[in-house]
């Protein structure tokens, strides 16, 4: 945040000042976590049909995200896929939210053909591993 500009805003006569240096600092912040995230995820139509991916790999960060939610631990992500850092791990779900996808959302069945439904109501599947 540039510490340059002051950031506080007064109303001369009334004695009101507000300071919204704080709410500058976290916006920047997460921009600086957006453009991270923009740095370690693809979209190109040429790459798994624009699914977002990690850059240099074939691996959706919806899947990864996926597989957190579900639950599983990250160590096992990762030892599933060495080249993933804690900070791809947190890319992915920055660049989710700053990105949501359009659309009518993949059913899991279509996402993981192989998946066997193991309770039907909430979504509890046994996904299998690559």
């Amino acid at each position: 945040m540039p510490h340059d500009i002051d950031w506080t805003i007064a109303l001369p006569g009334r004695g009101i000042v507000v300071d919204i240096s704080s709410f500058v600092a976290e916006a920047t912040s997460r921009a600086k976590d957006v453009d991270n995230a923009d740095r370690l995820v693809i979209s190109d139509v040429e790459i798994m049909g624009g699914a977002p991916c990690f850059i240099h790999s074939r691996v959706p960060i919806d899947m990864v995200v996926g597989r957190i939610d579900c639950g599983e631990d990250r160590a096992q992500i990762q030892s599933d896929y060495p080249f993933l850092t804690e900070a791809h791990i947190d890319a992915a779900r920055i660049y989710m939210a700053a990105h949501p996808r359009r659309g009518r959302p993949l059913r899991i069945t279509d996402m993981y053909p192989t998946a066997k439904v193991i309770a039907s109501g909430t979504a509890k599947l046994k996904l299998p591993h690559p």
